[in-house]
C-alpha cells in the first residue's frame, strides 16, 4: 500500500461533522484504493455516528479490491480492535473475496473468542469459503476441532461440530 493518500479525504475522515466523514467515505468508495483501509477502521472505531458505522460496514462488504485481504486479516487478528470486529470479520464472507489462505485464523475465532456474535461471523466465513485448501491444512483445522470440542461451551460446540463437516468439503472455487 505505497498509494498517496488524499490529504482532503483523510481530513474528512477524521472530522467532527458526519456529513463531512460521510463525504470523504464515498469518495474513497468511488476513487480510492485498499490504502485508506487503515483510516477507515480507524474512524470505524472512533466514530460513534450511525450512519457513518454503516456506509464504512457497506463499503467493508462490498470492497472487491484482493489486495484488501492481508489488511482485513490483520485488523481482524488486531487486539486492540475488538470492539470492531464483528464487523470485519462479516465483511469476510459478505464481501466474497478469498480467504481461503486464512482459514486458520477464522477457525481459531470460533474456538477462541469470548463474543458468540463474532464466532458466528467466523464461522460463516469458513462456511462460505470456496477456495484453495491444501489437504493436509484442511485435516490440521479439523484436528484442532475436534481437540477444542472437549473444552468447548454449550453454545460453541454446534459450531465445532459443524466445522468437522465442512471444513473437508470445501471445493475449490469455479473459474
Amino acid at each position: 500500500m505505497t498509494n498517496k493518500l488524499n490529504e482532503e479525504w483523510i481530513k474528512g475522515l477524521h472530522s467532527s461533522n458526519p456529513q463531512a466523514v460521510l463525504n470523504a467515505i464515498e469518495q474513497i468508495a468511488e476513487k480510492g484504493n485498499s490504502s485508506y483501509f487503515p483510516e477507515l477502521v480507524q474512524v470505524l472505531q472512533s466514530n460513534t455516528d450511525e450512519a457513518v458505522q454503516l456506509r464504512i460496514t457497506k463499503l467493508l462488504c462490498e470492497i472487491k479490491h484482493k489486495d484488501i485481504i492481508p489488511y482485513l486479516v490483520e485488523a481482524i487478528q488486531n487486539e486492540s480492535l475488538t470492539d470492531v470486529r464483528e464487523k470485519l470479520v462479516a465483511s469476510c464472507w459478505e464481501n466474497g473475496l478469498d480467504f481461503c489462505p486464512h482459514i486458520s485464523v477464522f477457525v481459531d475465532i470460533v474456538i477462541n473468542s469470548g463474543d458468540y456474535m463474532v464466532a458466528l461471523e467466523a464461522f460463516t466465513v469458513v462456511e462460505n469459503m470456496e477456495g484453495n485448501i491444501s489437504e493436509i491444512d484442511k485435516k490440521a483445522e479439523v484436528q484442532k476441532v475436534q481437540a477444542a470440542i472437549a473444552t468447548a461451551t454449550d453454545d460453541r460446540k454446534p459450531f465445532l461440530e459443524a466445522l468437522i463437516s465442512i471444513i473437508p468439503n470445501i471445493f475449490p472455487a469455479e473459474n
